[in-house]
């Protein structure tokens, strides 16, 4: 597989119809939207452990609890990664806008973490 196959390549500076953009909306969140229940599923079983590795302390609920968040983060930076920014406002050499490109990808992955971490801690407080 190439490299260039798992990439998702996002024009800044595209310039659609109305309805080539109501289009791209709804293909967004048709595939958006099963995606981010999945993810929230994670969410809730991530706040459940944390609850019992912090009424048990358990060092085995604890590990457990911390490789799955590990894995989660690699998660993330792999799916944001394999998105591609083009046409960058006042970037114009392709070493800058992979390197912006990455810097979008990696902020989006700390946010999204960071989230998560708040929603576990949310989430093991309701249980």
């Amino acid at each position: 597989m190439d490299e260039n196959d798992t990439k998702i390549k996002i024009d800044l500076q595209n310039k659609k119809s109305e309805y080539g953009w109501q289009m791209a909306m709804d293909n967004f969140f048709l595939k958006a939207t099963p995606k981010i229940f999945e993810w929230i599923g994670w969410v809730i079983v991530l706040g459940g452990l944390y609850y019992v590795a912090n009424l048990t302390s358990s060092d085995v609920v604890n590990t457990a609890y911390f490789i799955l968040l590990f894995f989660t983060f690699y998660y993330f930076q792999g799916f944001f990664y394999s998105f591609e920014f083009h046409r960058l406002p006042f970037i114009s050499s392709e070493k800058w806008r992979r390197t912006f490109s990455l810097l979008i990808s990696g902020t989006m992955t700390f946010l999204i973490m960071v989230f998560i971490q708040k929603l576990i801690i949310q989430v093991s407080g309701v249980i």
